[in-house]
């Protein structure tokens, strides 16, 4: 799977891999996330997500990711986010994102701040039947953003 950029409705949606998992086909979830130049967070709606707006397939099952890793209220500072509840808000966890490259095979990028929606409504994207769209990928230039976060992972 390359990673392919697709315009819906006027937006363009981002189709790419999240974790790693044992028990799929592919060792990823795929997700269609909105290419959002306006933010720094990728987020998705995760598994016991109650309310959200509909998708056309299941939420995001964060538990079961072997490359999830919650990021505990002692580190929310050093992504920027407050601690609520036991958890940083928005910001939930380090995930890996994975993209196909031009020869077919899958590359990884560990370690990405990935948000965990567990409640979302009036979201307009998924007010359809078909609606494939799950959450945003922030690529501005905040700390947050795959763009900054790519960078540092690979050196450059």
């Amino acid at each position: 799977m390359r990673p392919q950029l697709m315009s819906e409705s006027g937006i363009y949606v981002i189709e790419m891999g999240l974790g790693v998992f044992e028990d799929n086909d592919q060792y990823f979830q795929t997700e269609h996330l909105i290419f959002d130049t306006g933010s720094d967070l990728a987020w998705t709606q995760c598994e016991g997500c109650d309310p959200c707006f509909h998708q056309s397939y299941d939420h995001y099952p964060a538990s079961r990711s072997k490359s999830y890793s919650e990021i505990p209220c002692s580190d929310c500072a050093s992504v920027g986010r407050q601690c609520n509840v036991d958890r940083c808000e928005f910001a939930r966890a380090h995930e890996t994102f994975v993209f196909g490259n031009d020869q077919g095979q899958f590359v990884g990028l560990e370690n990405i701040v990935l948000g965990c929606s567990y409640s979302m409504t009036d979201f307009s994207e998924g007010e359809t039947e078909d609606n494939r769209i799950s959450g945003i990928l922030g690529m501005s230039y905040g700390a947050l953003s795959l763009v900054k976060q790519a960078t540092v992972e690979t050196n450059g």
